[in-house]
């Protein structure tokens, strides 16, 4: 073989194993999100047999270590003749110390006879939320670690990610003007097929006493949700059913 070539081949080697080098020793970044930064899905809402709406969720970059995640929920099926608007829901946050914290959460609901805009503003350093329904502001007190009623979806994602033996999930989620407890357990592993395809995936649950919500997340699409079941007891349970992905 040329010498010159044999050289070529050593520093090559070199080169690649002080880059292994380099990652082995680096530390992991707590800022760093552990699930996929971008990404794009979409659910059918189903109320028993009928198809009563649809769902686009999307998670995307907003530069300075901000990320948003919106909601876009309108009617379809049977429910459409009688329900003329849609529900947009947006957090910014910022992802710190491995947790979830919100910024800016708005909801705009477009119907005409339940018409509302909601926006709260958190602010950390005095430890308060503003809360804006229909241009009326208000304060209330929230505590570290405190989440809006969207993103603490995305931290479920981000807590199973982080610690996948995880069996019990809670969270503070400033709603309705309160703070509200949410206390959800890892029930199992359980295969679920979906109109995306079929998945592995950790079912989850939370049960008030008067409402239950079952989350089916698959790990091999960041813990996200890929069916999610909602009833009060003795009432018709409604199920999101995940149609379309992309990013993850």
């Amino acid at each position: 073989m040329n010498p010159t070539k044999i050289i070529c081949i050593k520093i090559t080697i070199l080169l690649l194993l002080m880059q292994a080098s380099v990652t082995g020793l680096a530390s992991p970044n707590e800022n760093t999100l552990p699930i996929s930064n971008k990404f794009s899905v979409e659910y059918v809402l189903k109320s028993g047999l009928f198809t009563i709406g649809k769902t686009r969720r999307t998670l995307t970059p907003q530069g300075n270590g901000l990320y948003a995640f919106e909601s876009y929920t309108w009617p379809a099926g049977i429910l459409s003749i009688f329900y003329k608007g849609d529900v947009t829901e947006r957090s910014l946050w910022k992802y710190q110390n491995k947790i979830a914290v919100p910024i800016q959460y708005s909801y705009i609901d477009t119907n005409k006879k339940s018409k509302r805009d909601i926006k709260l503003s958190f602010d950390w350093e005095n430890k308060k939320v503003t809360n804006t329904i229909n241009d009326k502001p208000w304060n209330m007190k929230i505590k570290d670690g405190t989440q809006d009623k969207l993103l603490y979806q995305i931290s479920i994602m981000l807590d199973l990610a982080n610690n996948p033996h995880i069996k019990k999930l809670q969270y503070t989620v400033a709603d309705g003007g309160k703070l509200k407890f949410y206390d959800a357990k890892v029930e199992k592993k359980e295969t679920i097929k979906t109109p995306a395809g079929q998945f592995e995936t950790l079912m989850i649950t939370r049960d008030d006493g008067k409402r239950v919500t079952s989350l089916w997340c698959a790990p091999s699409l960041s813990y996200l949700p890929v069916r999610i079941e909602h009833y009060k007891k003795g009432e018709t349970k409604l199920n999101a059913y995940l149609t379309k992905f992309s990013g993850l």
